[in-house]
């Protein structure tokens, strides 16, 4: 599902309001809303990554550039993951596509987007104390910090399973269904080999796995 605003700007606020209702905590609609309607914006509402909770893609072609946000994600994980996707669009608008994707312009515009919303009418104590802890040196992908994610989790009511507990050399498979057998860590990701194709995949260790195949030696 796709959301682009393409009438007058006075309606823009409306629109991305109504769009929101149901995705985000109701204390921070009215700031993400303005923060939406500061450009040309497709809102793309994904189906599950395990790699990615969400992604800005520059506009080339078009007028609009596209952040895509994980559609199963509770309300205040998804209004943390697409301030995180503005904050690039915002970054790109403003310095164009010399900077670095994470460097310090980045940085400085998402800590400005975020802080708005880091109150406990938005978030819970748990993740205001692991909100202003990340915002120190916030990461490339907020799954790469996996206290954040785990306070995310424990906001949800989730008792998930994640590759980081999975053992060096032991095969798992994850949501999307693929399986893998986890080799070496890559700071906060593991290199994989995926069973079916030999393929090697970074995946980050907080992705949820479901289900972890027992090798012989623990049966």
């Amino acid at each position: 599902m796709r959301f682009r605003h393409l009438g007058q700007n006075h309606d823009a606020l409306e629109y991305w309001s109504f769009c929101l209702r149901d995705l985000i905590p109701a204390a921070a609609i009215d700031h993400t809303t303005r923060l939406l309607s500061e450009g040309p914006i497709t809102l793309h509402l994904s189906k599950p990554r395990s790699t990615k909770l969400g992604h800005f893609k520059r506009s080339n072609s078009s007028t609009y550039s596209e952040i895509s946000i994980n559609r199963d994600l509770g309300k205040q994980r998804f209004l943390f993951t697409l301030v995180h996707e503005l904050a690039h669009w915002k970054a790109y608008r403003n310095y164009g596509r010399m900077i670095k994707p994470h460097g310090v312009e980045w940085k400085s515009l998402f800590k400005q987007m975020i802080l708005p919303t880091v109150d406990d009418e938005v978030f819970d104590q748990e993740l205001i104390k692991a909100i202003i802890a990340h915002l120190k040196s916030p990461k490339a992908a907020s799954c790469s910090d996996p206290v954040l994610q785990r306070a995310f989790d424990r906001s949800e009511g989730l008792d998930i399973m994640t590759l980081d507990s999975v053992p060096i050399g032991s095969r798992f498979q994850l949501k999307n269904g693929r399986s893998f057998i986890k080799e070496l860590k890559k700071r906060t990701r593991f290199l994989c080999i995926e069973i079916d194709t030999g393929r090697r995949f970074l995946i980050p260790g907080i992705a949820p796995v479901i289900e972890r195949h027992l090798e012989k030696d623990e049966i």
